[in-house]
C-alpha cells in the first residue's frame, strides 16, 4: 500500500534513535482498531489505526490489549500529522488481564452490577408481597371455623362486619396479585437484559490472562492529531486455496473456481 505524506509532516520509524523523554512525559492512550490484515501461510500482518489529539512536547504513545502471540520484532509503527512529529524506538512489555481491562467490559461489568442490583429489590419486593398474601389467606382460612371466630370476636371483628372483612381481604388479595404480577414483568424484562449483558461480555472475553502494551516515544512541535497505524505479525493464522470444477456436458466446457479458505 502507498502512502502519500504531506510535506509538512514528519514521519520516522520506530528504528530511529531513541529520543530523550523527560520525566514528566505523559502517556497519550490510544483507541485503536484493525484496519487491514494480510494472511500468508504461517501468519498475518495485522495494521491498527488510530486517531489521537497529542500534546505539544515530548510524551508516550501508548497501544494496550494486543494479543501474546504476537512477534514483537515485526513491530513497526508511522503515522502523519500537519504537525513535526518525530517518533523514537518502541518498547513493548506484558501486562497481566487484570492490569489492562477493556473500557467496554468495564462499562458492561458496570451495567450488570446495576442490573443483579435491581434484580434483588424485585425479589424482595416480591418475597413481601408473596408474606402479605399468605397472611391474608391464613386469616381468611381462619375466620372460617367457630374457633377463630372466637378469635376474630377477640379481636373485638363483630359478626356483622365479617362480610365487610372478607370484602376487604378479597380486595387486598387482589391488589397483591396484581403488585406480583408486574413484579414478574418488571423480572421478565430485567433478565433480559442481564442475558444481554452476559452475552456481551462473553464476546469481549478471550480468556486470555496476558496482553501486550506497546509504548511510542513521540515529540511534537505544537498539539495537533496524529493518524497513526501500528502493525505486526501474529502466529496462528494461514490460509490455502480451494477449487470448484464445474462440467458442463451439454456445453462441453470446464470452469475451475478459486477460493481462499482463511482461518
Amino acid at each position: 500500500m502507498r502512502r502519500f505524506i504531506r510535506s509538512s509532516c514528519l514521519v520516522v520509524l520506530f528504528s530511529m534513535p531513541v529520543l530523550s523523554m523527560p520525566a514528566w512525559a505523559e502517556d497519550v492512550e490510544t483507541d485503536s482498531k484493525i484496519t487491514a490484515a494480510t494472511v500468508y501461510n504461517d501468519r498475518a500482518t495485522l495494521t491498527r489505526s488510530a486517531k489521537v489529539e497529542i500534546p505539544a512536547g515530548a510524551h508516550n504513545l501508548v497501544f494496550t490489549g494486543l494479543p501474546l502471540n504476537m512477534f514483537t520484532d515485526s513491530l513497526r509503527v508511522e503515522g502523519s500529522s500537519v504537525a513535526n512529529v518525530t517518533f523514537g524506538a518502541l518498547s513493548h512489555k506484558r501486562e497481566s488481564f487484570e492490569d489492562f481491562v477493556k473500557p467496554r467490559e468495564k462499562e458492561l461489568n458496570a451495567q450488570l452490577e446495576a442490573l443483579r442490583d435491581q434484580q434483588n429489590l424485585l425479589n424482595a419486593e416480591r418475597h413481601g408481597f408473596i408474606m402479605a398474601d399468605q397472611f391474608l389467606n391464613s386469616l381468611g382460612q381462619q375466620s372460617a371455623t367457630k374457633y377463630e371466630k372466637d378469635r376474630i370476636n377477640d379481636m373485638k371483628i363483630e359478626p356483622e362486619t365479617w362480610a365487610q372483612a372478607a370484602d376487604v381481604l378479597m380486595t387486598k388479595h387482589a391488589e397483591l396479585q396484581k403488585k406480583s404480577q408486574g413484579i414478574e414483568v418488571k423480572t421478565r424484562e430485567l433478565n433480559k437484559k442481564i442475558q444481554k449483558v452476559q452475552n456481551d461480555l462473553r464476546q469481549l472475553r478471550t480468556g486470555q490472562k496476558q496482553t501486550y502494551s506497546v509504548t511510542i516515544p513521540f515529540e511534537s512541535d505544537k498539539p495537533s492529531t496524529l493518524n497513526v497505524e501500528l502493525s505486526y505479525q501474529i502466529s496462528g493464522v494461514s490460509w490455502q486455496p480451494i477449487y470448484d470444477a464445474r462440467l458442463d456436458v451439454k456445453k462441453k466446457t470446464l470452469e475451475l473456481v478459486q477460493y481462499g479458505s482463511v482461518w
